[in-house]
């Protein structure tokens, strides 16, 4: 008998099956504890050889790394189980917490989920993501319903989904519960990721894919013709909560409606590849609408300002809580001139709670690694995670104060995002992936095992003068590498590429 300490955990709705996968766990450790630990051993390497970050000489930041990935994976599903497969219900702030009480947000499913936990996942485990993704097609009868009661078109997602994919956001918070619409636009964002990573034309054509992303984009049609301005010919979206929770009913969030119109003319794609004529036709009509909802700019200062009428607003009401117009630059993606980048991101570093989530500073990291400050990029690193993480476990606290949300998978979510999509320099695109990779601050390199695009895997390897990228695994679709830097050249041969010169 091995000295080993096992410890055996059952989870399953339904009482009689739970009691049976934890028998058989016991008669498996009692026949062979060596046995249940090899196997463990086995599925954690398979997983980790899979997908993750390695981190170049710096022994402490890669724990961080691999301790983030490590707590938002083992609250996702297994990839393979003795039981029929259940329904997945969707990752909480908190991961596996208890939820009594009303702490870690009593186990329910925010924007969190597509906005902060899934763009990693995704590149690494499209899996999991897909897993991630089908809770919310589970719950599209409840999200119907949610539209139908407000008087909307398609489908509208809850601020705080449950098992039933109903609403359940308490009533201490109704104006989030009402008017933080954002969500829908995040999910439908997180839909655009999936198919853009994968090209998974089952999951569109036969699993409710593009019904999904239509019923979105419907969702988002009916929602701004209410409020069409006659005054400036333009599609308003009103009466909303920006990501910045301390506005609580504000006109024209640039975020919201930056993410409507990328849901509806993502919507206007997947009808290309899935749709109907009838889709088509449909659709087409509903592009008048995408380009014609309004996105509030100032052509003076040159700048997004968060809402209409952001600019006469004054005082403590204009401290913003976390991250919210500078989310138009990543993950949004929406095209800007690199002076309105800059000014985004310097307006709102002055304005922004400096005890807000830990989410907030990686993303202003991104920003300022697009726009080559290093410095800039390295401060806000830093401050991303430092504040935040607890030894010796790496356990993350929502806020600095160590108040809220534990374990708070949400904020390692936004930190991967920052290791992958900052520093890593990757750009998931509809139409391509792009990579411009720098060192992280501290490091000499990192490793990205199991970058997934398009069903190929790839081995990245970044130092400070040299790239090196390996086809693990190839798939049906090829993959064409192009490079705009002259001093780095790479050739395709055998299902391997190789660094051909640097010069």
């Amino acid at each position: 008998m091995s000295d080993r300490w096992i410890s055996l955990v059952a989870i399953d709705p339904a009482k009689e099956r739970c009691e049976l996968d934890f028998s058989a766990g016991q008669r498996d450790v009692v026949a062979d504890t060596n046995l249940v630990y090899l196997r463990h051993l086995d599925a954690w390497s398979k997983k980790w050889d899979n997908g993750r970050i390695e981190i170049k000489d710096n022994l402490q930041f890669s724990k961080l790394v691999y301790g983030s990935l490590y707590y938002i994976l083992i609250s996702l599903p297994s990839d393979s189980t003795y039981l029929p497969t259940n329904q997945f219900f969707g990752l909480s702030p908190g991961g596996l917490a208890n939820g009594a009480n009303f702490t870690d947000y009593q186990g329910h499913v925010f924007w969190d989920m597509e906005t902060w936990m899934y763009p990693g996942i995704l590149m690494l485990h499209p899996e999991l993501a897909k897993a991630m993704l089908s809770y919310r097609l589970f719950s599209m009868p409840a999200a119907r319903e949610r539209a139908v009661a407000g008087g909307y078109d398609g489908i509208r997602y809850p601020w705080e989904g449950g098992s039933t994919g109903a609403e359940v956001t308490p009533d201490i918070c109704i104006p989030c519960r009402e008017n933080q619409q954002h969500i829908t636009g995040d999910i439908a964002f997180a839909a655009r990721q999936y198919v853009s990573a994968t090209r998974d034309l089952q999951w569109l054509q036969t699993e409710m894919g593009y019904e999904f992303i239509r019923e979105m984009a419907a969702f988002w049609v009916s929602r701004a013709e209410e409020d069409w301005n006659n005054d400036t010919m333009m599609y308003n979206i009103n009466g909303v909560m920006p990501p910045d929770e301390y506005q609580i009913s504000i006109n024209n969030s640039v975020y919201t409606n930056i993410g409507a119109k990328l849901s509806i003319m993502f919507a206007e794609y997947a009808a290309c590849l899935a749709g109907t004529a009838e889709d088509n036709a449909m659709i087409e009509k509903w592009r008048h609408v995408a380009e014609n909802i309004y996105v509030p700019f100032s052509e003076f200062k040159r700048y997004h300002p968060e809402f209409e009428g952001f600019e006469d607003v004054t005082g403590d009401r204009k401290i913003i809580k976390q991250a919210d117009a500078i989310l138009t630059g990543f993950p949004q993606m929406w095209s800007m001139p690199e002076d309105v980048r800059r000014n985004d991101l310097e307006l709102y570093e002055k304005i922004t709670d400096h005890g807000g989530p830990a989410m907030t500073w990686g993303m202003f990291s991104i920003g300022w690694l697009e726009l080559g400050d290093k410095n800039k990029a390295r401060e806000f690193f830093h401050k991303s995670y430092s504040p935040y993480v607890r030894e010796p476990f790496k356990v993350w606290t929502e806020a600095q104060s160590g108040i809220g949300a534990v374990n708070f998978i949400t904020g390692m979510g936004g930190f991967l995002q920052t290791v992958l999509f900052g520093y890593g320099g990757v750009r998931l695109r509809v139409e391509k992936l792009e990579f411009d990779p720098e060192i992280i601050p501290g490091t000499s390199g990192m490793r990205l095992v199991g970058l997934d695009y398009l069903g190929n895997s790839l081995n990245i390897d970044v130092y400070e003068e040299v790239i090196k990228i390996v086809k693990t695994k190839a798939s049906e679709h090829t993959i064409d590498l192009v490079t705009s830097d002259s001093k780095i050249k790479f050739i395709l041969h055998s299902g391997k590429i190789f660094l051909l010169n640097n010069v």
